[in-house]
């Protein structure tokens, strides 16, 4: 179960991250 729980916040953190970056890349 933790490990589950711990497997969709890293997913999470770098679905952010990647969107944060395309959105970024896109405003240059």
């Amino acid at each position: 179960m933790l490990s589950r729980d711990y497997t969709t916040e890293a997913s999470r953190y770098v679905f952010i991250i990647h969107f944060h970056r395309a959105y970024r890349v896109s405003d240059e």
